[in-house]
């Protein structure tokens, strides 16, 4: 509003109260207008009788009999000496443009809701006779109002926001009542409900008294008000609570008429007087902003919106005057009365819906029911009534599948999973990934619903998911011993292996429960079972440092020798953790090939030296194993120390006997390892220890040569001077 006070004010002196009193201005400015200027004053009058939205065309419309009354009317009361024609009031109206009004292409209009609200106020005043008999029904209803007596409060009127703070409320004097309630009596008889309840008055004894008293008088329109269900639930919506009572009054009456009549006849009548049509007019939409209004069930949703139970149960007996199943839009999202009472809260009204046969099948976005949302949330209330329903499919899946039994074994609603176990739903269905409520039970750890679903006779304990995995696989990965004891004294197979190969056991020796691993133990499982990759439960417990699990199934006799796809036995993975008590654990259950060798002719002794596990390799050099063993390159430990650079491991195994002079596939010596490494240390060692430095390789080339031409001249000047000190004890032993 500033801005366009800023507008009119342009070039003008300053005048304060221009900013802070503007309804005088404009009023001032109407006042002169009236005075000097009439037919802009009659365009502005119409303007006001359109309710802010004056049609051009009309005033080009000579046939437009109701405009032509307009017309006339407001000539009238504006008491003008000659009538200009409509074209003239129009042309002289768009001289406002820009200071009152502002025209576009096809209407006229006020420059801003304000200035019509000052328009409307003052100009209301001085034309009551010609709106109350023509004017925009919306109009009437926000912006008149009685001079009440004493009994009436601030708290009885319905203020809209834009009239809270300046109160631009046109008062009726009692002269002008009788033509309000006539234009009132009128609405209804037009079936336009809105103006009758949801005026500012609408709400105050006086209104209603006033209008029940008339429409007592008038059994027409009596038959009109009580026989159309759209004006019952508008009453209820605008807390109209004696016309709403006095309403179903009505009703009840000509009901209790048509059950005590004799004849066709009056039955006939009867049947006019309470009939079931909802007839809802566009304008009684206009200030209710709900999506759900458009529908012909919108009685029924807005009474369910305002709780009015009473209200319901009479829709709800109105027959076919209502769709109870019709699919509505909501904030975006499609649905039925059914799922708005429900996420409304309304448990008394969701279960009258459900008692007049409400589908309660009807499909939500995700495919699932109301039913699945009832029972992932745990409403056992709601769930008791749903069940109720004949028509209840507890085995309807959601786009993913699953049940409501799912749903609820996923949410640990333990009262719902019994009342859809007792209702004979399938409790074996499973989802996309192949879940069943079984394994879903299992992997929320909820024992109480295992053991629910495990008590029935047709639970399939060993049902397998898209991956093989049993309900004890789940219970297994989350270490949950009672689950597991469960499902172990309800007979599951101990042995099923999923698409990796794996057992419960592989499981639980992976994740060390070792609680687990014995009550499988102790149940017979097989211990020994391979998986994809031929590994043991044991060699898994060995990847994984599960020292516990480790020492209860060598306790238990599982053979250590298995080899995995690469050829290694426990041995080998043992050694490649570089834990030498898992290998003391081994080598102490006196069942271990020390020396078998994997696909590459590795020995476990080899792997050691690869990892460097000097504790290891003694352990092994203790355990007898052998030391020369070479693998599918010829190498030996002492080779694959060397590479490494694992000097003490290379000390160990030179102390122990190894052949130093040992020679690879291409005929290289670990001195040449060492030489080819720049690993001057192990040259030193090696040399030391006495290993011959002329052998040849395939390519004819000694140990010097091949530093030599890697350019490790530390390692070539110990060659040299190993020479020297070479010659030195030959001349000192000739002497």
């Amino acid at each position: 509003m500033f801005p366009l006070l800023c507008k009119l004010s342009a070039g003008k002196t300053f005048d304060p109260d221009f900013f802070e009193k503007p309804y005088q201005f404009f009023e001032t400015e109407l006042d002169g207008m009236a005075l000097e200027n009439k037919v802009c004053f009659f365009g502005l009058a119409l303007l006001v009788l359109f309710n802010n939205n004056l049609k051009k065309n009309l005033f080009d419309d000579r046939c437009n009999k109701m405009f032509n009354e307009i017309f006339d009317e407001v000539f009238e009361e504006l008491e003008m000496s000659d009538k200009p024609s409509k074209l003239f009031v129009l042309r002289s109206l768009e001289t406002l443009n820009g200071t009152f009004i502002k025209v576009n292409e096809s209407s006229v209009s006020a420059i801003h809701d304000k200035v019509f609200d000052f328009i409307a106020f003052f100009i209301g005043k001085m034309l009551l006779k010609t709106i109350l008999k023509y004017g925009n029904s919306n109009f009437i209803s926000e912006r008149m109002s009685f001079e009440f007596s004493d009994e009436f409060t601030e708290d009885d009127f319905f203020w809209g926001d834009e009239f809270t703070e300046d109160g631009f409320v046109i008062m009726l004097d009692k002269d002008h009542e009788e033509l309000y309630f006539q234009r009132i009596i009128q609405e209804i008889g037009n079936l336009r409900f809105r103006i009758v309840f949801a005026n500012k008055i609408a709400k105050t004894t006086y209104y209603q008294g006033k209008l029940i008293d008339l429409l007592s008088k008038q059994d027409d329109i009596l038959s009109i008000i009580t026989g159309n269900v759209w004006a019952l639930v508008l009453s209820a919506f605008g807390d109209c609570e004696m016309l709403s009572s006095f309403i179903l009054e009505e009703r009840l009456k000509k009901k209790k008429c048509e059950q005590t009549s004799d004849t066709k006849a009056e039955g006939t009548l009867s049947n006019v007087l309470f009939n079931t049509q909802i007839h809802i007019d566009d304008d009684d939409l206009g200030d209710i902003h709900n999506e759900f209004l458009s529908s012909s069930n919108s009685p029924l949703l807005l009474a369910i919106a305002e709780k009015r139970e009473d209200i319901i149960q009479l829709l709800l007996e109105s027959g076919n005057a209502i769709n109870i199943n019709e699919t509505i839009l909501i904030d975006g999202i499609e649905g039925t009365a059914l799922q708005f009472s429900y996420f409304s809260e309304e448990f008394i009204i969701t279960k009258m819906l459900i008692d007049y046969k409400a589908d309660v099948n009807v499909q939500l976005p995700d495919g699932g029911t109301l039913l699945h949302v009832v029972c992932e949330e745990g409403n056992v209330d709601y769930l008791e009534v749903f069940l109720s329903s004949e028509e209840c499919d507890v085995n309807r899946v959601n786009d993913l599948e699953e049940t409501p039994l799912f749903l609820a074994c996923r949410s640990g609603n333990t009262e719902c999973v019994e009342l859809l176990v007792a209702s004979q739903c399938d409790i074996n269905s499973s989802n996309v990934e192949g879940k069943s409520p079984l394994h879903i039970a299992c992997s929320e750890e909820n024992a109480d619903i295992v053991g629910i679903l495990l008590n029935t006779d047709y639970c399939k304990i060993d049902h397998c998911d898209n991956d093989n995995n049993t309900a004890l696989m789940i219970s297994c990965e989350r270490c949950n011993m009672e689950i597991e004891q469960l499902l172990i004294l309800h007979g599951c197979n101990l042995n099923t292996a999923n698409v990796h190969g794996r057992t419960a056991l592989h499981i639980a020796s992976t994740i060390g429960s070792t609680e687990i691993v014995q009550l499988l133990i102790s149940n017979e499982c097989e211990i020994n079972l391979c998986d994809n990759d031929n590994q043991t439960p044991l060699n898994l417990a060995i990847e994984n440092y599960q020292k516990t699990c480790i020492e209860l199934l060598l306790s238990y006799s599982c053979d250590v020798n298995i080899c995995t796809i690469d050829g290694q036995t426990s041995l080998h993975i043992a050694c490649k953790t570089g834990q030498v008590d898992i290998v003391e654990f081994i080598l102490n259950s006196n069942r271990c090939d020390v020396d078998k060798s994997d696909d590459n002719q590795d020995s476990p002794l080899a792997i050691a030296c690869a990892h460097g596990s000097k504790d290891i390799v003694e352990r092994l050099i203790t355990q007898k194993c052998k030391i020369d063993t070479v693998n599918i390159f010829g190498l030996s430990p002492l080779h694959i120390a060397v590479r490494s650079d694992y000097i003490e491991i290379v000390q160990t195994l030179i102390e122990s006997g190894c052949d130093i002079n040992l020679c690879s596939a291409n005929k290289q010596t670990p001195l040449f390892c060492a030489c080819e490494m720049g690993i001057c240390s192990a040259v030193q060692l090696l040399l030391n220890k006495g290993c011959d430095a002329t052998i040849c390789d395939s390519d004819g080339l000694t140990p010097l040569d091949i530093a030599n031409a890697k350019g490790f001249l530390d390692i070539v000047s110990y060659f040299s001077e190993k020479d020297k000190s070479s010659e030195i004890d030959i001349i000192y032993s000739k002497i």
